[in-house]
């Protein structure tokens, strides 16, 4: 692969000659870091960060000491160490010969994310961070400390809907009833009544979190990020059927093939076998016709021999014969 390709397999195929720039390091001209990679490996280092971080803000309803940890962990080693094998990068980075690019993989990809911060457009820089730093990285999230808990689960999603906690009130009614109130950022979520206090509780915790739950869900599908991964998701489905019509296409192809091979290996070996069966018969019919000639051959001269004969030796031999 050369950066080209790279980067037209990114969409930046106009920006080939900046990739090439952001993956060499400044050891390869001698330290002089104008035609190094040293400026997008700072961008990448804090200025793909931060876009990382910003999605987390927007997307993550967890504290911000949590959501340091979580970011901290998806630009481990292992990770760095991932992109920088997808991508192909030991074919392309450039470093001086007393420079162990292998122990700085990560200086090179870096470089290569301050190249994605600052080429590609937002959509495509979202959806690669989405693909290689949140995807399968959901381990790192920190989840709730007891998931069959209500009140915990619907703060969580109040978080994402309305950046805000729950509150809860419950009231008791001249009547003796029980009125549950639970809100978000001044937006009611569940108003229920009961005889039962914990009952009324319950009730109006399993409404706020269906109506949570039916609010999140709305702008998790007019989430941009989320409809642009779908639309890859589709064509990622396409393009395997089509890849799969075409092997379909090409073993239909190989078994005709296969068949007409088959076909005419046996026409060969039958025209073959006529042929060697004409030849014995021309060479048997040619072995006889040479035994009928010799044996015209020896009566002819039996009979020469016999007419030269004299008679005496002729009588001698007829009484001989008797």
């Amino acid at each position: 692969m050369n950066y080209r390709q790279l980067a037209n397999l990114l969409y930046l195929d106009e920006h080939h000659i900046e990739l090439k720039k952001a993956l060499t390091h400044k050891s390869f001209y001698n330290d002089d870091e104008e035609k190094s990679n040293g400026r997008f490996v700072f961008l990448g280092m804090y200025g793909f960060k931060g876009k990382v971080a910003d999605l987390l803000f927007n997307y993550q309803p967890n504290t911000g000491t949590q959501l340091q940890h979580y970011l901290g962990n998806i630009f481990k080693e292992d990770i760095l160490q991932r992109i920088f094998e997808k991508y192909c990068l030991s074919e392309l980075i450039r470093s001086g010969n007393g420079f162990d690019a292998q122990k700085h993989k990560h200086i090179f990809v870096y470089g290569f994310l301050g190249f994605m911060c600052k080429y590609a457009s937002p959509e495509k820089l979202n959806l690669f961070i989405v693909n290689h730093f949140l995807i399968g990285t959901e381990h790192l999230i920190p989840g709730f400390e007891h998931s069959k808990d209500y009140l915990a689960q619907i703060n969580y999603f109040a978080l994402l809907v309305y950046q805000s906690p729950t509150k809860q009130q419950t009231i008791k009614t001249a009547d003796g009833q029980f009125v549950t109130i639970i809100w978000a950022n001044k937006q009611e979520l569940a108003n229920t009544t009961s005889k039962s206090y914990r009952y009324s509780q319950k009730s109006a915790e399993k409404l706020a979190l269906k109506k949570l739950s039916e609010s999140l869900s709305k702008a998790y599908l007019n989430n941009p990020i989320v409809k642009l991964l779908e639309t890859e998701r589709e064509k990622a489905k396409a393009t395997e059927k089509l890849q799969l019509m075409e092997e379909c296409e090409k073993m239909r192809q190989q078994k005709i093939e296969a068949k007409k091979t088959q076909r005419l290996e046996k026409q060969k070996q039958a025209a073959d076998l006529a042929k060697t069966k004409d030849y014995e018969r021309r060479k048997a019919k040619e072995i006889a016709k040479l035994r009928r000639e010799k044996a015209e051959t020896a009566k002819q001269k039996k009979e020469a021999a016999a007419a030269k004969m004299s008679s005496n030796k002729r009588r001698h031999l007829e009484d001989k014969k008797k």
